[in-house]
């Protein structure tokens, strides 16, 4: 998954943002070439948009958190995507928090960290 991230993260184009990193839109498959012998493998990139966005007035701001609210899985969203202020810059980071969640509710047996 971080290995994903990465990649996304420096795409020659401008960073992408997967924003709905979750324990659902993550594939567990056996492999003999990673070290435990299980790979994960990110998938679902329905929600992945450009992942710096200069939100400059209240509508566009408004306009954010309505599409991370269709498209975003809401126990793993980042806090900037529930209320995002009017003068801000949204960035790759909304994926580390999800991942953070991720890795918590792989570790605690499927349940959020909310």
């Amino acid at each position: 998954m971080c290995v994903a991230l990465e990649v996304m993260h420096a795409a020659p184009g401008g960073p992408v943002a997967h924003r709905d990193v979750k324990p659902g839109n993550v594939l567990l498959a056996a492999s003999m070439e990673v070290e435990g012998g299980v790979l994960a493998v990110l998938m679902d990139f329905g929600s992945a948009r450009p992942a710096r966005v200069a939100v400059r007035t209240r509508r566009e701001a408004l306009m954010q958190q309505e599409a991370a609210a269709a498209e975003c899985t809401a126990p793993f969203r980042a806090p900037e995507l529930w209320d995002t202020p009017s003068q801000c810059d949204l960035d790759e980071r909304v994926d580390v928090w999800s991942l953070g969640c991720t890795v918590y509710a792989a570790c605690a047996g499927g349940r959020s960290p909310f």
